[in-house]
């Protein structure tokens, strides 16, 4: 039986921002040395918890200059009772 890898544990603290005017999408930008782990500039699956929230799936989105941002959708949002800033 193969032994069966476990990714690593990335934990960062970032502040909310809506990064889209005409819509409620709101994103964490993820830090650099957290980018640099992730080995890659393109999108990169993920298992997400924000606080306290049950852990959700979603994709950490690049946005050019090999960083990236971690949506977070309304539910979760609402969830945490997090905000803006």
């Amino acid at each position: 039986m193969r032994p069966t890898s476990v990714p690593p544990q990335l934990t960062f603290q970032s502040r909310l921002e809506r990064i889209a005017t005409a819509a409620e999408y709101y994103a964490l930008p993820v830090p650099e040395k957290i980018t640099r782990a992730l080995g890659t500039a393109g999108p990169v699956p993920v298992f997400a918890r924000v606080n306290e929230s049950a852990p959700f799936l979603v994709s950490l989105f690049p946005v050019g200059g090999g960083r990236h941002y971690l949506r977070v959708k309304a539910r979760v949002r609402h969830e945490t009772k997090i905000t803006e800033g």
